[in-house]
């Protein structure tokens, strides 16, 4: 199985369907990207999973409801 680049812009502007989880996702991650981390309780989130990607340092910081969101998508 060959395993797409790592590339945000890559995986987040390949997919365009009706219910776009992938845009759901790739939205909840860029605007996570672009604020000031949260005060309180936050939890990391490897933008690129560990089980298909391996070790990456793409990690940004969610709170504990957008941390849920992500993975349940």
């Amino acid at each position: 199985m060959k395993v797409p680049p790592l590339s945000y812009k890559y995986i987040c502007g390949q997919i365009r369907v009706e219910m776009n989880y992938l845009k759901v996702y790739c939205n909840l991650i860029r605007k996570a990207q672009k604020r000031i981390p949260p005060e309180g309780y936050t939890e990391g989130h490897h933008i690129f999973p560990k089980s298909i990607y391996g070790e990456n340092d793409s990690i940004v910081r969610l709170t504990a409801k957008e941390h849920y969101i992500a993975h349940a998508l």
